[in-house]
């Protein structure tokens, strides 16, 4: 099966096949055992060496006055409890992109965990957040895994995943903008579910939201 997925991983980088990538990929590991955990691993390091075209110097692109960057770190310095907008990366156009975030840092005072990871629309206001709210945005949140953006249910008919990810984690983005759609990770392996073929119209940027104060995330790889 491995090969089989592989092939299709190949066939969709030549631009054949965009939509059946995806659906190969959730076949593969959805439900994860530790078979298939090893299997994913491979494929998303196949992804990762396919994406199109090649990935630029990594960068925080455009953050609001509550967040400071340095160097790959984005945090969180001032400011209420509320999602503020941030993006990383060119703007993406065509092509199949993998990049990566570790999660740095929950906030200070109470460790919350909840920030949005994803892409968005280019030229969104950074000083404000909710951007999934208006269509402009596709996107994971950190502490529970449920999915925010137009192409999928209501977060609150969503199944919530306890501490989906906790600081040291790395959380993967997959972007096919072949089929529009789009996939996460944890720690190298595909998580089930994402944005399937369809639901993202592109140009978009890599975004995040971070909404408290100390909270961080450093990127690791982008396109």
């Amino acid at each position: 099966r491995d090969g089989r997925t592989l092939h299709a991983v190949r066939r969709a980088s030549k631009g054949a096949a965009r939509p059946d990538l995806f659906s190969h990929l959730r076949e593969l590991c959805s439900p994860v055992h530790e078979s298939g955990k090893t299997a994913a691993q491979s494929i998303y390091s196949s992804l990762e060496a396919l994406s199109t075209p090649e990935a630029t110097k990594m960068a925080w692109t455009r953050l609001g006055k509550t967040c400071e960057a340095e160097g790959a770190v984005l945090t969180k310095v001032r400011g209420g409890s509320y999602p503020r907008h941030a993006t990383n990366g060119r703007l993406l156009t065509t092509g199949l992109h993998v990049w990566e975030y570790e999660f740095t840092s929950a906030a200070k005072a109470n460790g919350n965990r909840t920030m949005y990871v994803g892409v968005a629309q280019e030229g969104l206001d950074v000083e404000k957040g909710g951007h999934s709210k208006s269509g402009k945005a596709w996107y994971l949140r950190t502490d529970n895994g449920t999915l925010y953006g137009s192409g999928v249910a209501e977060a609150s008919d969503q199944t919530p995943v306890e501490k989906c990810f906790v600081v040291g984690d790395k959380i993967g983005v997959t972007l096919n903008l072949g089929d529009g759609s789009l996939a996460f990770s944890k720690n190298g392996v595909l998580l089930a579910g994402g944005f399937p073929a369809g639901r993202l119209p592109g140009p978009v940027v890599g975004a995040v939201e971070l909404l408290t104060v100390g909270q961080s995330l450093t990127l690791l790889k982008s396109t």
